[in-house]
């Protein structure tokens, strides 16, 4: 009988003896969400934050200083009720016209890039528009507004988000949602300090005159000089460099990150990035363990071909077609309408609030003009003839008021081109004859708008503590129910859309 072999003794490996059986997980590619996460949340996501401020501001004050203009401009630029319609509407006009357009150039040139220009662009376009003398000026200077700011607007929300991981991205949308109210506060408390004012500078006998709601106008882009200034010193989106291949960048700009939220106490735990270019062009069976330092020679060559601007724009039209074929049909549909009736329920009411006021202001005045005149008629209501009038009955009686305005300013036209040259140095005169208008800029206007906005921070606020606990399906629809009278369509929508949403 043989003996029994023994065993060998087992390998005994010392604390400090390298391990090279597995490969450590510092060294194994991480993609772009595990990186973002692993910088941390600290001193630059603050930073980013307080940026991000006077960004908001300028997109609310680029689709919202009309609004609050109206009222005073009325008399200065002969505005009827559809002349308003328009201005009010000619910003959007102007960003539905390049949504596609910085769609492209964003994922083609890169987020910061557009930001600073976009930013600047807009405001040179509202000094502009401040310095006009007519409507149509308005009107055009309005409308490359929008065109611009269309982009930042846009491309705002996915910079800030590309710089926040998983855990904190809803919040920092909800938290972008009080700047945005904040703003809201802010542009009727300028309108309330500088358009009352009887600021009126005249340059050439009247050929060129500059009143208070345009000053108003001006001060409105500071904002964007701002936010254009700040943006030039902030990094690249890392996300948007992993899509190129420029792998290099974007750790450098985590560790970058990593040092300013931490500050330095730790090394960045993350060596090599994943070759998104790589990942794109291999089957989806052989992506697993696919990474890149940035040094693998085939990524530029793909970085160059995808950046060509032709291709670039017709892989983005690729993209949004897939969103109109199944199985992505239904989902876009129920989406993109329930966006349209937020927006719908929103701006509607929030670009006429001003105007809304305004009317009952200058309603109540008139109310008050007629008591007076008629002292031995103490039983005489309204101007409508009943004591206490309705809203409707109200912008009735703004209906015709405006009608009356009209005719009145075209007979003031027509007896100025009869008079001829004699009648230069008259038109003053001729408008104080012929034409009865007199602007509201009662205070009460802009202090109503202040409370809504007030109210819109502290919804957003609530929101933001109860985002991650609730959830964002459910905060959507709690929401939306209680609102009218968009709510009437949105409900059916929201009510649809909940078994394909997300939390």
């Amino acid at each position: 009988m043989e003996p029994p072999k023994s065993k060998s003794p087992a390998k005994v490996i010392e604390i400090n003896e390298p391990v090279t059986m597995t490969t450590g997980q510092d060294d194994a590619p991480a993609d772009f969400e595990t990186a973002i996460a692993a910088t941390g949340y600290g001193r630059f996501n603050y930073i980013l934050l307080l940026i991000a401020m006077p960004c908001c501001m300028t997109t609310v004050f680029e689709t919202t200083t009309m609004s609050y203009v109206l009222p005073s401009a009325e008399c200065d630029l002969n505005l009827s009720l559809a002349d308003k319609g328009m201005l009010n509407a000619i910003t959007y006009t102007g960003m539905i016209s390049s949504a596609f357009l910085w769609g492209f150039l964003s994922d083609t040139y890169g987020r910061k890039r557009l930001l600073v220009v976009g930013f600047l662009l807009d405001s040179t376009f509202n000094v502009l528009c401040a310095l006009s003398q007519n409507v149509v000026t308005i009107m055009v200077f309005k409308f490359m507004g929008g065109f611009v700011i269309c982009g930042p607007f846009a491309v705002l929300m996915a910079y800030l988000s590309e710089f926040h991981s998983l855990e904190h991205r809803s919040r920092v949308m909800i938290v972008l949602g009080v700047f945005y109210s904040a703003a809201n506060m802010l542009l009727p408390g300028m309108a309330w300090l500088i358009i009352p004012q009887s600021w009126d500078l005249d340059i050439g006998n009247g050929t060129f005159v500059i009143h208070s709601w345009q000053i108003f106008l001006a001060v409105s882009c500071l904002p964007g000089v701002l936010s254009g200034t700040c943006v030039l010193f902030l990094p690249e989106s890392p996300k948007f460099l992993m899509s190129k291949g420029r792998n290099e960048q974007a750790l450098a700009i985590f560790r970058r990150l990593h040092t300013i939220n931490t500050g330095g106490r730790q090394e960045f735990p993350i060596k090599v990035l994943e070759d998104e270019l790589a990942l794109r062009q291999i089957p989806s069976t052989h992506r697993q363990g696919t990474g890149t330092d940035g040094k693998n020679p085939e990524a530029p060559a793909a970085s160059s071909k995808g950046s060509k601007p032709a291709s670039g724009l017709g892989e983005g039209f690729r993209q949004l077609a897939i969103m109109f074929r199944k199985p992505h049909l239904k989902n876009a549909c129920l989406a993109y309408g329930i966006q349209f009736g937020i927006l719908l329920g929103l701006n509607t009411f929030r670009l006429w609030v001003p105007q809304l006021f305004t009317i009952i202001e200058e309603y109540e005045l008139e109310q008050q003009q007629q008591h007076q005149l008629s002292v031995g008629f103490p039983s005489m209501g309204a101007v409508s003839g009943q004591p206490h009038a309705t809203l409707c009955e109200m912008l009735a009686y703004k209906v015709n008021k405006t009608e009356q305005l009209q005719q009145q300013w075209l007979e003031r036209d027509v007896t100025k081109a009869l008079i001829g040259p004699d009648g230069i140095g008259l038109e003053a005169g001729l408008d104080e004859i012929l034409v009865k208008c007199t602007p509201t800029t009662e205070g009460r206007i802009y202090l109503y708008s202040l409370i809504i906005g007030g109210v819109g921070i502290a919804a957003y606020s609530v929101t933001t503590l109860l985002i991650n606990s609730i959830g964002n399906r459910n905060i959507l629809g709690c929401a939306r129910e209680p609102d009218s009278p968009s709510s009437v369509t949105l409900q059916p929508a929201t009510i649809c859309f909940r078994p394909f949403a997300g939390q």
